[in-house]
């Protein structure tokens, strides 16, 4: 699975046994720090389905972080836990909260093209999930679709997208006398992060700061509406180009135009600096408010996954499961109408007021 000889590889089948106790079903996705398999927890009663890390490097230093800062998040309002984590084999991994699909896998669902609605609720999500990130002294310094993820299955978390995989998450404060202080500016950092998504900061090997996850999150916003300029190119140094030339006009042609706010924002900031986060927030309000979204509206996916299930209910029909005659031109009628139908409709348990308060992007934990 690593580069050299010297890493294990993770070439695990379904059906393989983790420390005698997770069995894979298969795999969910890999990266440069580690392979993620759904399996079954053989201990507990109902053999209950898990995700289970597979690190890819031999001193497990990236599972060690990532444990770390899981345990740091565990709140009610981060639905991810660390069921259990070992080294076996020459193996280090780490059981967890199965979650939802990625937001890459959902985005791919709706043709690579998210509603306005969809794209403001989301990116409320990903700027809450960074805000607790970094108030623990944390930069993500890898944000992008596939490190995000809808929550576990059946719960209140279930339409919520949450912020995932922190192997390359980096420290950003230290403590210095009982007091939290900025880590110095390294003036020549390595690079960390995925191509597409990096801040030209990044791009130029400068520390990572808050600043550049959020640079990062800007990115994601305009992909869920339109190709990024740089999608398909190579070469670093042309994509920083890219980066650097591309008009935000442009970038969020397809958006609306309230996120123009966002660029200029993030302009202002340096690595010391900490983000606004609510002023941000209120940007995306600001377009929630003007269109009457609402955080129980169907997300695009929900939409989807509902017309797929209406057109095999009509394909029955026609087959004769059911009498009935119906062309064609009636089916597409009948699922627009459906569609347009489920727009209106309010999902009743997952009550608007209950999500954010502006308080949840003020408060200043660190105090810098």
């Amino acid at each position: 699975m690593g580069a050299s000889n010297s890493k294990p590889k993770a070439n695990f089948k379904p059906g393989t046994l983790i420390g005698h106790r997770f069995r894979i079903q298969e795999k969910l996705g890999s990266g440069g720090c580690g392979v993620v398999f759904k399996t079954k927890d053989l201990l507990t009663w109902k053999e209950t389905q898990v995700a289970v890390k597979v690190e890819t490097t031999s001193d497990g230093k990236y599972i060690k972080l990532e444990a770390e800062i899981l345990k740091s998040l565990n709140s009610s309002r981060f639905p991810l836990r660390v069921i259990y984590s070992a080294s076996t084999d020459g193996y280090h991994y780490m059981a967890m909260t199965l979650m939802g699909k990625s937001l890459d896998v959902l985005h791919k669902s709706c043709n690579n093209c998210f509603s306005v609605s969809t794209q403001v609720r989301v990116g409320i999500h990903i700027l809450f999930g960074l805000k607790q990130l970094h108030d623990l002294g944390y930069v993500h310094c890898d944000v992008k679709p596939a490190n995000m993820a809808l929550g576990p299955d059946g719960g209140k978390y279930a339409r919520i997208i949450y912020l995932l995989d922190f192997g390359l998450a980096r420290k950003f404060v230290h403590n210095v006398n009982g007091k939290w202080q900025m880590r110095p500016e390294r003036t020549n950092a390595s690079y960390r992060g995925t191509e597409q998504y990096s801040s030209c900061n990044v791009h130029a090997r400068h520390e990572q700061g808050r600043s550049d996850d959020l640079w990062s999150w800007f990115y994601v916003l305009a992909k869920m509406r339109d190709p990024l300029p740089w999608e398909g190119v190579s070469d670093e140094k042309k994509i920083q180009k890219l980066k650097e030339t591309s008009k935000y006009a442009k970038l969020l042609s397809k958006s609306a135009v309230e996120m123009l706010e966002i660029p200029e924002l993030l302009r202002k900031l340096r690595y010391s600096h900490r983000p606004d986060y609510l002023k941000l927030y209120m940007v995306l309000v600001k377009i929630m408010t003007r269109y009457n979204f609402q955080f129980s509206d169907p997300y695009d996916w929900e939409l989807v996954a509902k017309k797929k299930g209406m057109m095999k209910s009509l394909r029955k029909i026609l087959l004769g499961v059911e009498e009935a005659s119906v062309s064609m031109d009636t089916i597409t009628i009948k699922t627009n109408a459906s569609t347009q139908a489920t727009k209106s409709q309010r999902t009743e348990e997952f009550a608007d007021n209950d999500l954010y308060e502006s308080e949840d992007f003020s408060i200043n934990r660190l105090g810098f």
